[in-house]
């Protein structure tokens, strides 16, 4: 016997237009949600941006952020919703942890800690 639960939810409950933090045309943070997406969340603004040269890629990203750091291994990231700036987290050959907050639109080092 298959019992599902909560088959009903995803109907009931209507998706927003646009996930908390996405900004509107001509502010900062990812795109507006575009005609004919019922749902959009930041990770599909990201990839509009990116695939359309406004977003540089988060390989690329990733990759400057273990360069300002004097080169390790990359950890993770973080970013807030709605926000440019990614924090991206490298240990260094040494054993010791980078912070480095770079610009996802520019690609521009803002800080490095650690």
């Amino acid at each position: 016997m298959l019992v599902v639960v909560g088959a009903g939810l995803a109907a009931a409950t209507p998706a927003p237009a646009q996930s908390p933090g996405l900004s509107r045309p001509g502010e900062a943070g990812p795109s507006a949600v575009p005609r004919g997406y019922p749902r959009w969340t930041q990770q599909d603004a990201v990839l509009h941006d990116t695939r359309r040269g406004r977003q540089v890629p988060f390989p690329d990203l990733v990759d400057r952020a273990v360069r300002a750091a004097g080169g390790g291994q990359y950890l993770g990231a973080e970013n807030e919703p709605g926000s440019e700036t990614y924090r991206v987290k490298v240990m260094r050959a040494d054993g010791s942890v980078a912070w480095v907050d770079i610009n996802g639109r520019t690609g521009l080092v803002l800080r490095v800690r650690g």
